[in-house]
């Protein structure tokens, strides 16, 4: 089918304190696909490098604030995480190949040679070697059809981020918008190190990246105990030394944030672990130039199609602002009957 129109860019959706399919036959849902993944070149054991292996886990979903709406009752609202039912195991590589940015910012914990870099995590391109149980035909199937991917590696202290972050690429794709504004993500992925008996002498080792100086920080130097980041929804108790739900927010009416695992899950330097999301790999992000002349259209657009749903998202930086290349594409329903300058015209590419 020709595609009208798709949005030449799509968004990269990383919570911040400001804000809030597949041609398998039997498999229609990518955040089906996989149950575990095994990972080479992030960890090793004894200086050796080691794969590791992380096991899927639930999204957390979001509260409701509450705070524009108080008659906005908890029975309207279910924003329950996305069942799991995941089929197969992913052994995948990490590269590290990715030439470095000469802008002089590499510190000890910015290690350059990544896709991406942000507060919450680094992205790297991640090479896919084989897909089990490889007797199921449907395996070799996804093997070929997959696209290039790419994994997000959470910073210490960040690991609730990534699995809030794949909360809102599950309910976009529910609205249809994956590989219209977001990537297909197939779900955050987690294991401990050092206290798990799978991974008991496992560490994080990613070239030029010191992450056990930066698990050693506290999120803010100001309060030295805390070293688990708070999402929007969330203050700090300092007589619990913990965080709580602040005013005008609302469960919904399943309980979903209050039962999540992530809402009490903690991070400190004696308590190692590594969290990820995998995604479908974009292009390159947005330029200043390029917004002047011809994309600031295409970046209303995706502001368009989050209002509806409730969605605020104030990080819209350009290197959160990325190509689309042609196989991660869909037709954008909304903008469909654009005007032809809003078409796709290249072969590249929080809070509710």
């Amino acid at each position: 089918m020709f595609l009208k129109h798709t949005h030449r860019l799509q968004i990269q959706l990383q919570p911040s304190p400001t804000s809030t399919r597949s041609g398998m036959t039997s498999i229609q849902d990518h955040t089906q696909f996989f149950a575990r993944i095994h990972v080479h070149g992030l960890t090793s054991e004894h200086i050796e490098k080691k794969p590791i292996t992380l096991e899927r886990y639930i999204s957390f979903p979001p509260p409701v604030r509450s705070y524009s709406c108080p008659d906005l009752a908890v029975t309207d609202v279910d924003l329950s995480p996305r069942a799991l039912d995941p089929v197969f195991d992913l052994t995948a590589r990490v590269r590290f190949d990715v030439p470095k940015a000469n802008d002089g910012d590499e510190s000890k914990s910015n290690p350059g040679g990544f896709l991406g870099y942000g507060r919450s995590g680094l992205v790297f391109p991640l090479e896919v070697l084989s897909i089990f149980p490889s007797s199921d035909r449907r395996a070799a199937d996804l093997l070929a059809q997959l696209p290039p991917l790419c994994i997000k590696v959470a910073t210490p202290g960040y690991a609730r981020c990534l699995a809030r972050e794949a909360w809102f690429y599950e309910h976009l794709d529910t609205k249809g918008l994956t590989g219209v504004i977001t990537p297909r993500c197939y779900g955050v992925f987690h294991a401990a190190l050092g206290t798990s008996r799978y991974n008991p002498d496992f560490e994080v080792d990613i070239p030029g990246y010191r992450y056990y100086y930066v698990a050693k920080r506290p999120i803010w130097d100001h309060i030295q105990w805390h070293y688990t980041a708070p999402l929007w929804e969330e203050r700090i108790d300092s007589k619990k030394k913990s965080l709580v739900l602040a005013p005008y927010f609302v469960d919904d009416h399943k309980g979903s944030y209050k039962s999540s695992p992530w809402r009490l899950f903690s991070q400190s330097p004696k308590i190692t672990t590594l969290t990820v999301l995998v995604m479908d790999l974009l292009g390159e992000p947005m330029t200043v130039k390029e917004f002047e002349e011809e994309w600031d259209g295409d970046v209303q657009n995706m502001y368009d199609d989050l209002a509806p749903l409730f969605i605020m998202h104030r990080d819209a930086r350009f290197p959160n602002l990325l190509r689309v290349p042609p196989h991660a594409q869909r037709q954008c329903e909304t903008h469909m009957n654009d005007p032809p300058s809003a078409a796709f015209s290249g072969p590249r590419n929080e809070g509710l």
